[in-house]
């Protein structure tokens, strides 16, 4: 691996980077976890963003020496979605056009969310997928999204998504979990090896699920009344999962009912063995291995390398928080997606339009999403999340509460 790819990838939890080379498919990925205080569930941009300047150039260093890197790819913003921004992300791309500048190599930029979905398709063996039309899976500290992904008109995956949850993502129910069994931040790996531990039966919550979407807001109180009630660790941590497994794997069967595609999996919660076990032998999805279901340079790498051998146009230089990327006029969607989207679109607009919500005007409190810039201070989660801010009539503060769509 002597011309790879370089990837770089700056996200809110973990600094990453990795050389990759197409002939071969051999990669290196070198990661490491930013420091997060004992206790807490989150950590601020700023403090994101300064641990990433400090270790970025380790992981580099961590890479095999004598690399020539034929191109460069970075993430630079959560989604490919106009507005999507996090400042973290500055750190990885200001690095990565330094470097793509001295070497004189050519720079392709991506998102986050398109890395995790090029990671999980290389480690799971599928590359093909990014040729064609598929469902896949976003799950994550920050992101619980089921999207339907078909290759964009620059080269990269245009994924849309199609459903998932309302309100509170997955892997954020996972760690506020752990926090309450008094595990270390993130929870992840540790709740999957306390759930396996679990023998008794354990009758887990059902999700509403409808159109695909789901909402998780309501599971924090049912794990922390099952944890007051005496319920060991090992029962809570399986009521947790099971009842994520069962909101996801309801959504997937309403959205392969509309179009059969393959499904992949991808983020750090479908690490979890559980959720790998059930899935794959209900829906034949394909999994990422666990070390690029969490955040990896690797997919930035990967969708490099396939810009660069001429399946894409030219690239071009792309803000952090940039244009969306939208196909050409007159590109239709395949026939087999007409019947998904458009059902999920009308169901969605006729349960709206059947209801009338009424709110009571006020200057109380507003929830909004909002660039740092115009902040005293902001606050993240894991996996590039774009967090709401608490705003009232005297103060700003930073709420640990995600919404997922906006970003």
């Amino acid at each position: 691996m002597r011309n790879p790819v370089l990837g770089i990838d700056t996200s809110n939890y973990r600094t990453s980077a990795a050389a990759y080379d197409p002939e071969t498919g051999e990669y290196q990925n070198c990661g490491r976890l930013l420091d997060v205080p004992a206790g807490a569930i989150g950590l601020r941009q700023s403090d994101a963003l300064f641990q990433h300047t400090l270790h970025l150039h380790e992981q580099v260093g961590r890479l095999p020496e004598g690399l020539k890197p034929r191109a460069v790819g970075v993430s630079t913003r959560p989604r490919a979605v106009e507005g999507s921004y996090m400042p973290c992300f500055l750190a990885g791309e200001n690095a990565a056009r330094t470097a793509a500048q001295l070497l004189g190599v050519p720079l392709f930029p991506c998102s986050h969310q398109q890395g995790h979905l090029a990671a999980a398709a290389l480690s799971a063996g599928q590359l093909r997928l990014l040729d064609g039309e598929f469902l896949a899976w976003h799950l994550s500290g920050g992101t619980s999204e089921l999207l339907h992904v078909r290759p964009g008109a620059d080269g990269l995956p245009d994924a849309e998504r199609i459903g998932g949850t309302t309100d509170l993502a997955a892997g954020q129910l996972i760690d506020r979990c752990g926090q309450l069994l008094g595990l270390a931040f993130p929870a992840g790996a540790a709740l999957d090896r306390l759930q396996q531990g679990c023998t008794a039966p354990v009758k887990a919550y059902r999700p509403k699920v409808k159109d695909c979407e789901f909402s998780l807001s309501g599971m924090q109180n049912q794990v922390e009344a099952l944890a007051k009630k005496g319920a060991p660790p090992e029962t809570v941590a399986r009521f947790t999962v099971e009842t994520i497994l069962n909101a996801v794997a309801e959504a997937t069967a309403q959205a392969l009912a509309q179009a059969k595609l393959p499904v992949l999996c991808a983020g750090g919660v479908m690490s979890c063995t559980l959720l790998q076990e059930r899935l794959s032998a209900r829906f034949g999805c394909a999994f990422a291995t666990p070390e690029l279901s969490g955040d990896n340079a690797v997919g930035a790498a990967v969708l490099a390398a396939r810009q660069l051998r001429g399946s894409a146009p030219a690239p071009r230089a792309y803000a952090a928080g940039g244009p969306a990327r939208t196909a050409p006029e007159g590109l239709g969607r395949s026939l087999n997606y007409m019947p998904l989207a458009c059902s999920l679109r009308r169901a969605r607009k006729s349960r709206a339009a059947a209801q009338t919500h009424r709110r009571a005007p006020g200057r109380a409190h507003l929830m909004a999403a909002v660039r740092p810039s115009g902040l005293p201070s902001t606050a993240c989660g894991r996996d590039g999340e774009h967090l709401p801010v608490l705003l009232t009539a005297r103060a700003r503060l930073p709420c640990f509460t995600s919404l997922t769509s906006i970003y």
